[in-house]
Order: structure tokens, then C-alpha cells, then sequence
């Protein structure tokens, strides 16, 4: 995993321990770890769309030919109507933890008459007219590890030695997860076979 400019390195699939503790460190002496964070962060995904909601999602700005149903019209992509997480938020009875936003089945398209809201259930059809794309960005909420590194000469390298080591109760095995360019994990998280 790389390190970035401010000596941090991002774990972004968390695994969950149950009977055990994770035990993050520096191998070498090029540096130590100064603190670790977890927690829920909201991070951006990007995935392959695969429908044509996905596909119309992914492409605001784009000049499409639509079809919905026998009627085909020209038109350019404006976006689906939604509800940002803060809006959910500040606008719910009750306190929400993790707010999701809210996504409508309406989609906008400028056409030559003005703007059009369509269900996005009643589009059967559409035709790109220029350049599109297929990769769609969404954020979701993700248990994350954050390692802030302190290097002694104030750069991190590209591939540092790190590590996370989960150990078990007695009698169960351990398991390293190792990154970098390092000897291994400490003798007190030796996988034992």
C-alpha cells in the first residue's frame, strides 16, 4: 500500500476480528507509528455501470437519442433528481447515523422543448451520440484503518514496511497481513500452523 505525502496509509477493506485484536506497526528503523484511527468513513467507489439507470447516471452533460416506449426524441442527459445525505440528515424526524442519499426514479432531459422529468422505468432505450462513460462513482460507507506514519527523514517511502497482525485467543491461529518490504510479522504474531 502506498504511503501518502503525509506519512498516512489507508486501509480500506477492514477486516473484523471476533476474538481478537489487530496489532498495527513500522518494521525497520526508518520510522515509527505515531496513531491509528478507525472508524465508518463515506469514501467514493467507482464501478461499472450495468443498467441503463447506471449508465444514465454516469453520464450528466451527454447527448443521448431516447426511446420510451414508440416515441424516440434528441435529448441531453441533465441527471437524476436525489437528496444529499445532508438534506436526509437535516430534514429527518429522527437522528440518522450513516444518511444515505436519496435517489429518484426521475431523470432530466433538456430536449428541444425544455426540460423533461422521465421515469426512468419508461426509457427502453439509449442511443449515445458522442462519448460516454461506463465507470459510475458512488459513495458508500466503509470501515476503514488510518496508520499515521512518522518517517526519520520526513519522506515516506513509495512501498514502507507495515503491517497489521490479527491474533486470536490462545489455542486459535493467527493471521499477518503484511505490506511492503519487510522480514516479517514480530515473533508474538508468527502464524502457527
Amino acid at each position: 500500500m502506498p504511503v501518502a505525502a503525509d506519512g498516512t496509509v489507508i486501509l480500506d477493506t477492514l477486516p473484523t476480528p471476533v476474538l481478537g485484536t489487530f496489532w498495527p506497526y513500522l518494521a525497520g528503523a526508518k520510522g515509527s507509528l505515531r496513531a491509528v484511527t478507525a472508524g465508518r468513513r463515506k469514501v467514493p467507489v467507482e464501478r461499472t455501470a450495468l443498467s441503463l439507470r447506471e449508465l444514465a447516471e454516469a453520464n450528466p452533460g451527454a447527448q443521448v437519442v431516447i426511446r420510451e416506449g414508440n416515441e424516440s426524441y434528441p435529448a441531453t442527459i441533465v441527471g437524476f433528481l436525489e437528496r444529499s445525505a445532508a438534506e436526509v440528515a437535516a430534514t429527518s424526524a429522527a437522528e440518522v447515523d450513516e444518511p444515505a442519499p436519496q435517489k429518484s426514479n426521475l431523470l432530466l432531459l433538456k430536449t428541444a422543448e425544455g426540460t423533461k422529468a422521465v421515469a426512468m422505468e419508461r426509457i427502453t432505450d439509449l442511443k449515445f451520440l458522442g462519448e460516454y462513460r461506463t465507470k459510475l462513482t458512488q459513495e458508500e460507507y466503509r470501515n476503514r484503518l488510518t496508520m499515521h506514519l512518522e518517517f526519520d527523514d520526513g519522506r515516506p517511502a513509495m512501498a514502507s514496511a507495515w503491517s497489521i497482525c490479527k491474533k486470536e485467543s490462545a489455542g486459535s491461529p493467527t493471521i499477518a497481513w503484511n505490506w511492503g518490504s519487510m522480514a516479517g510479522p514480530p515473533s508474538s504474531c508468527r502464524p502457527r500452523c
